[in-house]
């Protein structure tokens, strides 16, 4: 079964890919409106184009992302494996809105939990259900979207530039001990609950 979310990953691939190709057709046909004087048509073009970039923003981009996350978990990897850090997080679960009906966002983890439900497969090695291992591997994301946030990032930046602008293995280590120490702060609170 994980070889349909690895298949829904790679469309999603290809329409993101055929939609910035078709936007650079339609900015490109804007551009020869524009030099001809056709305004109409060049603002038409670029209505398109926004329409499309909307359309890869608001909907490929969050499915991919769902996607990968739940492909990630079905592999069995820890959340901070998936995505080190991320400037949206996603939306804690969500029982019912405001019609009674279950959200369906693809920002939300009841999106990626629909996914691993629908999608995975029971595994031997496990004694737990996939739905209890899914929310230990959930609580545990939790954590460590939390600790990472708390963390001020615009100082984390500038102390990797300051340190070293002009060396990317050295910024590339001074993360991986910045994890370090993250991962240990996780640890400690998960031993103290």
């Amino acid at each position: 079964m994980k070889v349909y979310l690895k298949i829904k990953a790679k469309e999603l691939g290809a329409e993101a890919k055929f939609n910035k190709q078709e936007q650079q057709k339609c900015l490109k046909k804007a551009r020869k409106a524009l030099a001809k004087g056709k305004d109409r048509v060049a603002s038409y073009h670029r209505l398109q184009q926004h329409g499309m970039y909307e359309h890869l923003r608001d909907v490929v981009g969050p499915h991919a992302r769902g996607t990968n996350i739940a492909r990630g978990f079905l592999n069995g990897k820890e959340y901070k494996d998936i995505e080190r850090w991320t400037y949206k997080p996603l939306i804690p679960f969500v029982t019912e809105d405001d019609t009674g009906k279950r959200k369906y966002d693809p920002n939300t983890w009841n999106y990626i939990y629909d996914m691993v439900i629908k999608y995975g497969e029971p595994n031997p090695r496990f004694n737990s259900s996939i739905e209890d291992r899914f929310h230990e591997w959930y609580n545990r994301a939790i954590i460590w979207v939390n600790t990472w946030q708390q963390m001020d990032e615009h100082f984390r930046k500038a102390f990797i530039r300051e340190i070293c602008p002009l060396n990317p293995k050295k910024q590339w280590t001074i993360l991986e001990k910045e994890d370090a120490r993250i991962v240990a702060a996780i640890n400690k609170e998960l031993l103290t609950t």
